[in-house]
């Protein structure tokens, strides 16, 4: 009886991507031959213009085996197509590669600003990798789409595809992560933890991108976040003020001008009273610039929520949201 080696598999397929491809590597934009870079180009321009339409019928013809067998594809596909009806979205960076194997490979990206890799599944010889970005670069807070392409033995398809956040207030993960050292080393713990927040949140802007620095910003984060739980108990009474509001929480909010924090805290003052609000707030506003150096001088906005309940998963509680404006 024979026998079947997967040693032997994998040694036939190493010689065929070695007997077909003399020339292995990556090349990237301008590096892609025009005539191979356009072809490339159109396939992933006709992916994108199905994914707007919703055209699942469509899609089955250019994404791979793996792809049709994912239950979660057309929901991803359906999210990114909205996500590029809604805003407009370029070309970030290209690659081409040929791969001598089949395994997970690496491409050291050469930016100096943003040092990272491009970790990959290479599960064809030929494979071409897509990242797209707004075309608006002043939107603050963007996301970045991922397309990956294989020319398998039944054609070029679509090997997957993700969306992530890349920035936040206009600043990479890596660029976030330099801001929140300083207000640490300035001993603005809340700020530094809203930064390191940010910058976590926009480490993966791609399933296959990683910061060369990714385990150093996830402990940096983990320690700043240890250091606040340690300097503030929740609630935290307000002494300062009069009405001794208490401070039951501290979040990110996310608007069309940035990603900004936003303190949430219990007040005695009836809403009806919308004056004694306003008051109260704007001492609570002086209190926090003591209680939480470093919020007001590193953020565009920070927001408040004032309550009269404490918010709870079993109703919806009213609110008043105030927002304090430094530039």
């Amino acid at each position: 009886m024979k026998t079947f080696s997967p040693y032997l598999f994998l040694c036939a397929i190493l010689l065929f991507f070695q007997s077909c491809s003399p020339d292995v590597g990556a090349w990237k934009n301008d590096q892609i031959k025009s005539g191979k870079r356009e072809d490339l180009q159109e396939l992933n321009n006709k992916v994108f213009a199905m994914m707007k339409k919703g055209d699942h019928k469509g899609l089955e013809d250019v994404i791979s085996k793996e792809l049709l067998e994912n239950g979660n594809f057309y929901a991803l596909a359906g999210n990114i197509g909205h996500r590029m009806v809604v805003d407009s979205f370029t070309r970030f960076e290209e690659y081409y590669t040929i791969n001598k194997y089949i395994g997970y490979d690496t491409i050291t990206a050469a930016d100096k600003t943003n040092p990272h890799k491009l970790i990959f599944l290479a599960d064809a010889e030929e494979m071409y990798i897509a990242m797209f970005t707004p075309v608006n670069k002043k939107q603050p807070d963007q996301e970045m789409i991922t397309a990956t392409f294989a020319n398998y033995n039944y054609g070029w398809k679509l090997a997957s595809i993700s969306i992530g956040k890349f920035t936040f207030n206009g600043k990479t993960a890596q660029e976030l992560y330099i801001q929140a050292k300083k207000s640490y080393q300035n001993h603005y713990t809340v700020d530094a933890l809203h930064q390191a927040t940010l910058a976590v949140t926009a480490l993966s802007p791609s399933e296959i991108w990683q910061y060369k620095n990714d385990a150093e910003i996830k402990e940096f984060y983990r320690q700043v976040a240890d250091d606040a739980n340690k300097l503030y108990k929740f609630p935290l009474i307000v002494e300062e003020v009069s009405t001794k509001p208490r401070i039951i929480g501290f979040y990110n909010k996310s608007t069309g001008e940035g990603s900004f924090p936003i303190i949430s805290y219990l007040s005695h003052i009836p809403f009806k009273d919308t004056a004694g609000i306003s008051y109260e707030n704007m001492q609570v506003r002086k209190a926090i610039n003591k209680l939480m150096p470093g919020l007001n001088k590193n953020n565009r906005y920070v927001y408040y929520l004032a309550y009269n309940k404490s918010p709870n998963t079993t109703e919806n509680v009213d609110r008043r949201e105030l927002a304090d404006k430094h530039w």
